[in-house]
């Protein structure tokens, strides 16, 4: 009995320690962060939420986000939060209007780019439509 659990235990070990190498290999291969750029207008009411989740959802999964906020005119006090969570997460980029927002899409077109246009589910109060 005692022969079978030692068995059993190397064989859990083992087991740990194979997956511990794949991920680090998976983690190691991918280094260029994932970019995510947000149209947003007048979103105070989930832009905090939307970025704070974004940034937690990546960093459990062990990987970097990099996100562009496009603006679209907002008269509430999004842009004042938007600054805020610029000073508390890493790698935000903030533009007050969205007239780059062509030319920024056209620069990066050879890589991953997520675009999320939380002011049409803000408008339709449809929070799946921002789901990344």
């Amino acid at each position: 009995m005692g022969i079978g659990l030692l068995l059993i235990l190397g064989i859990y070990g083992l087991s740990i320690a194979v997956m511990h190498a794949v991920f680090r290999g998976r983690r190691n291969k991918r280094q260029e962060p994932e970019h995510v750029v947000l149209v947003t207008r007048n979103n105070e009411q989930m832009i905090e939420g939307y970025l704070a989740s974004l940034y937690a959802v990546n960093r459990l999964r062990g990987r970097q986000v990099a996100v562009t906020i496009f603006d679209n005119g907002s008269t509430d006090e999004t842009r004042a939060i938007i600054e805020r969570c610029a000073g508390r997460y890493e790698s935000i980029t903030y533009e007050t209007t969205t007239d780059r927002l062509d030319a920024f899409l056209a620069e990066h077109q050879e890589h991953m780019v997520k675009l999320v246009r939380l002011e049409q589910a803000a408008a339709n109060r449809d929070l799946s439509a921002a789901r990344w």
